[in-house]
């Protein structure tokens, strides 16, 4: 994937490795086709959509915030990561696929509870890591607390045992100091009780302060700025206003095509009344003929 990002950045235009396109697809694409076949002769997208790629951005999510306090280069490398997937995936949606489908969407949905969920385990694990696995907390209780003082810090750290409780131990090993140290808790000291108090207090205190710190940005973040409110309402004014008028056209025509109609319906209606009424041409002709004849 690294090798393939790579020649993607630097040699825009060409095609490294394994083809998008099968062969014969690819022989009559050069071709002098016309380009709505050169589109159907890409890739066909997914039917899934762009599931694979809210998926993968999910998981750099949680890799560089669930881990940050364990790796810190971690938010960097998806960084980077991301620059090289734009560029991949600006040339797959353009170059190598189809043209899909667009839907209208309310927005990222179920992913924003995903989201959700994986910034809380985050706070909670690197909270987790920082007081319960680092030696900041235990560091801090030597150099502030004079009461840990009379030893050294390798000494406030260490446990000590007692080797004589070991039944045979100083048999087969005579010269061997009867004290030992190590780095555990074998006995529940006070220095041990109280580190584990400021360990609980540390990561509840963290936890609270970042939950309460995502509450306070969801609440102002949550509403986007007036301009872009004003900007959304007057598109939403035009779309509506065009809608209207083009119902309105449409009623006119259909109102203008039944008044004429009607107008041409009375208007036969008129002219038909207005006509002579029907005579018998043979009954004319024969009075006509008798009156001529009484003239003579």
């Amino acid at each position: 994937l690294f090798y393939r990002n790579v020649i993607y950045i630097f040699f825009s235009g060409r095609r490294f490795g394994r083809s998008e396109v099968s062969p014969d697809d690819a022989r009559l694409a050069t071709r002098s086709l016309p380009q709505w076949q050169k589109d159907f002769l890409l890739n066909e997208p997914d039917l899934d959509g762009v599931y694979a790629e809210y998926l993968e951005m999910m998981v750099q999510f949680g890799y560089a915030t669930l881990f940050v306090s364990l790796f810190p280069l971690s938010p960097l490398i998806c960084f980077l990561n991301n620059i090289v997937e734009i560029r991949l995936d600006a040339i797959n949606f353009t170059a190598s696929y189809r043209r899909s489908i667009p839907l209208r969407v309310s927005g990222i949905e179920i992913w924003h509870y995903c989201l959700d969920i994986i910034l809380k385990l985050a706070i909670m694990s690197n909270a987790a890591t920082l007081a319960f696995t680092s030696e900041s907390i235990p560091r801090f209780m030597y150099l502030y607390f004079s009461k840990y003082k009379r030893k050294s810090y390798v000494q406030f750290t260490l446990i000590p045992f007692n080797t004589t409780l070991w039944t045979g131990y100083h048999d087969y090993f005579p010269n061997t100091s009867q004290v030992c140290y190590y780095k555990d808790t074998y006995q529940s000291t006070i220095e041990w009780r109280e580190i584990t108090i400021v360990r609980l207090s540390v990561f509840i205190v963290f936890v609270l302060f970042f939950f309460i710190a995502q509450l306070v940005c969801k609440f102002f973040l949550s509403k986007p700025p007036e301009h872009i409110t004003d900007r959304i309402n007057k598109a939403k004014f035009l779309a509506r206003q065009a809608m209207f008028a083009n119902d309105g056209e449409e009623e006119s025509k259909s109102r203008n095509k039944a008044t004429g109609s009607l107008e041409e319906i009375e208007l036969r209606e008129t002219m038909g009344n207005t006509q002579p009424p029907k005579t018998n041409f043979v009954h004319t002709v024969l009075n006509t003929t008798s009156l001529e004849t009484s003239v003579v």
